[in-house]
């Protein structure tokens, strides 16, 4: 249940409670008058959810975002953004597992498309980066022509 303590003259609100705005409705918790700890964020117009932690109101520690066109994305936050681990999903079944920087990919991850494909190795700047590891793609290289086919598409941008 959310508390109002007094400090300083200042009304702050403390536990459980929920803040609605033109633009959002937040329920969970409240420290200091701030959204801290866990809770649930819905964006009125562009119709995103969030549920997960939260610091100094910002969206910063593990949750799970939907965003309306039903991408998702499951890891760690950092100031609103997608940083360290996590599980991004296209609702075609293409997915990204792996090391996100200020929203980007950008580290060791796997990218694994709707046919079955999948690159796993490094990325930069939210792009494949380098070669991949050995025995990822087995079953779609053998043969000298699908070894060169698979290779030029290794070399275009995720």
């Amino acid at each position: 249940s959310l508390r109002k303590m007094v400090d300083s003259g200042e009304i702050k609100r403390e536990g459980k409670g929920k803040e609605e705005t033109n633009e959002h409705v937040y329920e969970g918790e409240f420290h200091n008058d701030k959204k801290n700890g866990n809770g649930k964020l819905s964006y009125k117009l562009l119709k995103d959810t969030y549920e997960g932690e939260f610091k100094d109101n910002c969206i910063t520690g593990t949750g799970f975002y939907t965003w309306a066109n039903k991408d998702t994305y499951q890891g760690s936050f950092v100031n609103g953004k997608m940083h360290g681990k996590g599980l991004f999903k296209w609702p075609d079944g293409t997915e990204y597992e792996g090391d996100y920087v200020n929203n980007l990919r950008e580290g060791l991850g796997e990218y694994r498309w709707k046919n079955g494909k999948t690159f796993k190795g490094m990325f930069k700047g939210g792009k494949q980066h380098g070669s991949i590891f050995c025995g990822i793609l087995l079953a779609q290289v053998f043969g000298s022509e699908g070894l060169v086919r698979r290779s030029k598409e290794q070399s275009r941008s995720v």
